[in-house]
């Protein structure tokens, strides 16, 4: 099934970012399971992120270490 393959860590980073990218909304799952692929690299969570407008998480000296 492709989305049990956009979900395997052996898939290279650029056929994930196809996934992402593609408008197909016929894709949707395989982009929802590239997503959580991992081997995403961060750049391409933090884009996804940003797209789904989740804020950023800022640390600071009293956060870090939770």
């Amino acid at each position: 099934m492709r989305s049990d393959a956009a979900r395997d860590a052996r898939l290279p980073v650029a056929r994930i970012r196809e996934l992402l990218d593609d408008p197909d909304r016929g894709v949707a799952a395989s982009a929802a399971s590239a997503a959580a692929n991992p081997a995403l690299p961060p750049e391409g969570m933090h884009r996804i992120l940003d797209l789904a407008g989740v804020p950023e998480i800022r640390v600071n000296h009293r956060t870090s270490g939770c």
